[in-house]
Formats: structure tokens, C-alpha cells, sequence
């Protein structure tokens, strides 16, 4: 996959976004951007947007994904795969122990997991926040191996996460 990433064009509304997105994905024989992304659970949505093609911005798909989600009551998996792509893209050389690294490293993880998830909190509806808070917290506190990266939404660390820290939620 291409990784480079696309920028935001105001000079198209949402509309002609979402038209085009809808172009590219039944060109290559998918009903649902969820269903074209669940192929890459790795791939991030730069990476997503390139493959696609036509220049649309990974923010367009992150819209798309969270508004299939709403619409089928699968938002807590949506999250999950946005968390694991996400944290794909920031971390990519793994998660590091706060012991197994400079101050510097640490620091740097930390900068890039706030960033990680004030972007999952600006791109969900406010109901989702406090459960944002919480797995972000419980994600800097447990003992995840040096290295680790999510391999999707079904990941067994990202599951066990959410099943104790995202709960009571509507999808």
C-alpha cells in the first residue's frame, strides 16, 4: 500500500466526497468502506485513502467507518479498529515500556497517545468521551509486551480493554 498521505481539499463539499468514496470502493466490488478496511486491519487511514485513490482524505473515511458503525451497532468495534490504526501510525516501532527507554522515548510515546486518542475523541460524538478517557487511561497503565501493535480491532489486548473500560455506551 501507498502510504502518502492526502490533505483536505475545501474546494469539495462532503457530498462530493462521500460520492467519490462511494465510486472507489464499488469499483473495487465493496458495498461498505468497513467491509473494504476490515481486508487492511493494519493499514492506517492515510494508507486506507491511498489505495482508494482520488485523492480523498483520510478524515473522510473516518467519518464513513464511524457513520457504517452507528448505522449497523457496531461502533465499539469501529473505535477499536480506529485505535489500532492509529496506534499503527504513531508507534511504529511498537509499544515501549516507560523502563525500556530514555526519558525522551517516553515522552514521545506519551505526546503520540494523547494525540492518538484527542483524535478519536474530536471525531465521536461527545457520549463517547468519558469511555475515550477511560481506555486511554487503562492503555498507559497495563503491561503490554515492548513492541506490541494491535493487529485490528479483534486484537486480544484491545478486546480485553474495551470489555472492562468501554461499557455502557450506545453504539
Amino acid at each position: 500500500m501507498n502510504t502518502t498521505s492526502r490533505q483536505f481539499s475545501p474546494d469539495r463539499s462532503f457530498d462530493d466526497w462521500t460520492e467519490l468514496l462511494s465510486r472507489a470502493l464499488e469499483t473495487r466490488g465493496c458495498t461498505s468502506l468497513t467491509g473494504y478496511a476490515d481486508r487492511w486491519p493494519k493499514a492506517s487511514l492515510a494508507q486506507l485513502a491511498a489505495e482508494l485513490g482520488g485523492d480523498i482524505p483520510p478524515v473522510i473515511l473516518e467519518q464513513r467507518l464511524i457513520t457504517e458503525a452507528k448505522s449497523t451497532g457496531a461502533t465499539e468495534r469501529c473505535v477499536r479498529s480506529l485505535l489500532a490504526r492509529h496506534l499503527r501510525a504513531e508507534l511504529p516501532d511498537g509499544w515501549q515500556n516507560g523502563g525500556g527507554g530514555s526519558d525522551d522515548e517516553a515522552n514521545l510515546q506519551r505526546s503520540r497517545l494523547s494525540g492518538v486518542f484527542l483524535a478519536l475523541e474530536m471525531a465521536l460524538p461527545g457520549v463517547y468521551e468519558e469511555a475515550i478517557i477511560r481506555v486511554q487511561r487503562a492503555l498507559t497503565t497495563v503491561d503490554l509486551p515492548s513492541g506490541w501493535l494491535p493487529d485490528g480491532p479483534d486484537d486480544p489486548a484491545l478486546l480485553e480493554l474495551f470489555a472492562s473500560y468501554w461499557t455502557a455506551h450506545p453504539t
